[in-house]
């Protein structure tokens, strides 16, 4: 409680109060805070580290989740849609296990990776075909940007701040957090058309070339302390 209020009480000090999305902005306003503080900066990505690669051919499509393994990530979810696609693809699982997260009985063709380092995560986004963080709240989400980067169509859920550098049917597609019907036709339309697989991932890569690059995140948010620092000059 002490901790709780300290934080409202400089939220109520604060000018300005900077987050990476729209999704984070409004858990701030829903709360009352006024949407004039609000300083959206999305987050970027290295884009000469994250790179597309050329796909094995005849390769089974495999779907990459990123993330601690459990509820906020919306693991449960990601598994029940995929046990409707299984005989399609594979889904393969990057991150530490969360308490509580049950694996026993994941599935067919889901392998399960446990953590890995920054450096490794590059050969998982290489290995993959398509990307989905179907978190039920996420403020950011830079793995979607890492995969975008890499040249990976994304299937991301509306609660997820990355969410917004998708254009949804562009360069990824966007569902109504944790409608699993919705996630498995999201999934099933990419894992059903390679070419789509591949425009999509082009345009995901060009996307964040242009946009979310470390160079374009540093240019924002200076851009934006700057307008905070002469208001009123």
């Amino acid at each position: 409680p002490e901790l709780i209020e300290r934080e409202l009480r400089e939220y109520d000090l604060a000018d300005a109060i900077a987050v990476p999305s729209r999704f984070a902005a409004k858990t701030f306003t829903d709360k009352g805070i006024a949407p004039e503080k609000m300083i959206i900066t999305p987050l970027g990505v290295d884009t000469d580290r994250f790179l597309p690669v050329e796909k094995p051919t005849g390769q089974v499509p495999r779907i990459l989740f990123v993330g601690a393994l459990g509820q906020r990530k919306a693991t449960p979810l990601l598994l029940r849609a995929f046990a409707r696609l299984q005989e399609k693809a594979e889904l393969h699982l990057v991150g530490p296990i969360e308490a509580g997260f049950e694996t026993g009985s994941v599935g067919n063709n889901v392998i399960i990776h446990g953590p890995a380092e920054a450096n490794a995560l590059f050969a998982h986004y290489a290995g993959a075909d398509i990307f989905c963080l179907p978190s039920l709240e996420e403020g950011f989400g830079m793995v979607a940007l890492e995969a975008m980067a890499c040249g990976l169509p994304v299937v991301i859920s509306d609660t997820a701040g990355a969410a917004d550098a998708v254009s949804p049917g562009q360069d990824g597609l966007v569902f109504a957090s944790g409608d699993e019907d919705a996630l498995t036709l999201a999934l099933d339309e990419l894992l059903a058309d390679l070419e789509i697989r591949r425009t999509m991932g082009a345009a995901a890569r060009a996307k964040v070339v242009a946009d979310y690059s470390w160079d374009a995140y540093v240019e924002g948010v200076i851009k934006a302390y700057i307008s905070l620092l002469t208001q009123g000059d």
